[in-house]
């Protein structure tokens, strides 16, 4: 189980990767993400906080001079997964 949802965000880390991040790039990414989380039987109102964290988090984020968007996005998804 871990595995597989391992190699499903990895695959959505790939990619993001070297893409401008923008809100249509940012909304598949998560819907990739959620539907890692579900197909792993996460609990749908975890999925759903999760989600909403990430969002609420990559809007008000400022992208750091030299880091790319997109490592910006897997950088919050880690910090939600570890405060999970």
């Amino acid at each position: 189980m871990f595995d597989n949802l391992s190699e499903k965000l990895q695959s959505v880390i790939r990619q993001t990767t070297g893409k401008e991040l923008t809100q249509d790039n940012m909304q598949e990414s998560l819907r990739e993400i959620r539907r890692a989380l579900l197909e792993a039987d996460v609990n749908l109102r975890v999925v759903k906080a999760f989600i909403s964290n990430i969002k609420d988090r990559a809007e008000g984020e400022q992208v750091f001079q030299g880091v790319d968007p997109a490592q910006q996005l897997v950088k919050i998804v880690y910090d939600e997964l570890v405060s999970l």
